[in-house]
């Protein structure tokens, strides 16, 4: 873009393709909530999605520095998402277990929509400043292959049926910022980069890496994107110096900086960059394990987007974050990734654009053509392939509750006070989680719990969720509660177990004992 091109970009050559746009994400949207609709029916929210509820019933209920009675600490201290008090806002117009399901829906569907919307202007601008290198036919092929890309991307669906995670939200104001940086509007960018940093501390890493690829690619405004570079560091140093957010998941890094994720050492920011430095063959080995799983993710992007210069700082800071992170569950439900799927699909775009467009147009023009539509088709082909396969997955990875149990958990749900304390299976403990008290049955066990309320809810369920229990352990839970605590069944039935117990005079703890 000319550095002195900042009028908004109407598309009018490619309006038509920016309705289909429309008209196609708008269709995956109502399929992706009725789907979220789908999960929520079925019980299948777990941990994850129990934190942030809570946290937002909570405060919709007025306690504006809230307790999470599951991570155990304030809930302001919980990835420092602060974004989390304007979405309680909504929650307290629709306080509903699906209305954060939506909000997420919204956002993923909205970061891949801008990165459409971007692409199209990039084409459309190409189209009124290049010599006739680029045709309005082949501009429609290319912003066609991205559309299809976009809808076709299947790890949004993994991502948003993950619980609830707030790097949705930070792929939408990500994205949004780089474009209005790309459109020469720093001013609004920074509006966006803000709000990136409000979603959580992951926040500051994104901004950093869109800091990276401003300097680079943004000749004239490279003074912004120093701007930017400060405000992600600032982020990032504060929240760790006053120790902002206990669920940073810095330890999840240990094998870099110690060379074992057993290592109890402490992994701060400081001494994890240090050793990215001195000990390059940790992380090396650590990507040539997952290279695999790290490699489709990768798929629906079009890969180019690695090496474009603006897009490859955020793609590079997201990816490798998710990558060197210990468990695989980061690469393999997506959620993490999403501000780099969006983005790269954005330079996989810039980068085809460039290699017709530059230089010399009658230079080799039918041989850039073929280079251009082979990337075009091996891009697409993988982006279907990896759809077609694991499209039918999703069901089964994330809905791991039958239509019976769901119907025995609803009972549970409806007979448990609103006052109650309930103590649930991790994968089940979702629509249970707006009250002032909910907690999870641990691996292990042996937890002992403070008796918070008159009546105690348990929620036992072997083998049914994501992220369920072993099936010895809550057979143990469910002896103690039956035989020790005398506890009565509410509802019972196809390995579903719903309990209500009243403590006796002087009885201030639980233990939930396994032996």
């Amino acid at each position: 873009v000319a550095s002195d091109h900042r009028q908004n970009l109407r598309l009018q050559k490619l309006r038509r393709l920016w309705s289909v746009c429309l008209a196609l994400v708008g269709v995956e949207a109502g399929v992706l909530i009725a789907w979220s609709t789908f999960q929520a029916h079925r019980f299948a929210l777990g941990l994850d999605f129990s934190i942030y509820n809570q946290g937002a019933w909570l405060i919709a209920h007025g306690q504006l520095n809230p307790w999470s009675s599951i991570d155990g600490y304030l809930f302001a201290r919980d990835h420092f998402t602060l974004l989390m008090w304007p979405i309680a806002a909504v929650y307290a117009v629709f306080p509903r277990p699906l209305t954060l399901l939506v909000l997420q829906d919204l956002a993923s569907l909205g970061a891949g929509l801008v990165a459409v919307r971007w692409v199209l202007e990039i084409l459309e601008y190409r189209l009124g400043t290049s010599r006739g290198e680029l045709g309005r036919k082949v501009a429609a092929i290319i912003a066609g292959g991205a559309l299809l890309a976009v809808v076709l991307d299947p790890w949004v669906w993994q991502a948003d049926s993950f619980d609830f995670h707030m790097e949705a939200f930070a792929a939408l104001f990500v994205i949004l910022a780089l474009r209005d940086f790309w459109r020469h509007r720093p001013a609004r960018a920074l509006v966006w980069c803000a709000l990136t940093l409000l979603s959580g501390d992951f926040g500051g890493l994104f901004v950093v890496g869109l800091a990276v690829s401003v300097i680079v690619a943004a000749v004239g405004y490279r003074r912004w994107g120093v701007i930017t570079l400060g405000m992600g560091a600032a982020w990032l140093w504060m929240v760790h110096r006053f120790n902002l957010s206990n669920g940073d998941g810095l330890s999840g890094y240990a094998a870099i900086v110690y060379g074992s994720s057993s290592n109890p050492g402490t992994v701060t920011i400081i001494n994890l960059g240090r050793a990215m430095v001195t000990h390059p063959t940790r992380w090396m080995s650590i990507v040539g394990q997952k290279r695999g799983l790290l490699y489709e993710n990768l798929i629906p992007t079009g890969f180019l987007g690695l090496v474009n210069p603006w897009t490859f700082g955020v793609t590079t800071v997201v990816l490798l974050s998710a990558t060197l992170i210990g468990p695989r569950i980061f690469l393999q439900s997506g959620f993490q990734c999403l501000p780099a799927v969006a983005i790269d699909v954005v330079g996989t775009v810039l980068t085809v654009v460039a290699l017709l467009t530059h230089g010399d147009p009658r230079h080799n023009r039918r041989a850039r053509r073929v280079v251009a539509g082979v990337i075009g088709a091996v891009v697409l082909s993988q982006v279907i392939g990896l759809a077609v396969v694991m499209f039918p997955r999703t069901d089964t990875n994330w809905v791991r509750i039958s239509e019976p149990q769901a119907a025995v958990l609803g009972t549970v749900l409806a007979a448990a006070p609103q006052s109650a304390q309930v103590i649930s299976s991790d994968g089940v403990m979702g629509r249970f989680s707006g009250r002032q008290w909910v907690e999870p049955i641990p691996w292990g066990g042996g937890q002992t719990y403070a008796i918070r309320s008159r009546v105690v809810v348990f929620v036992v369920v072997p083998n049914a969720g994501i992220e369920s229990l072993p099936s010895a352990q809550t057979q143990q839970v469910l002896s103690y509660i039956r035989g020790a605590l005398h506890a009565r069944a509410i509802a019972t039935g196809h390995g579903v177990y719903g309990f209500q117990w009243v403590p006796g005079p002087g009885v201030h703890t639980v233990t939930l004992s396994t032996t």
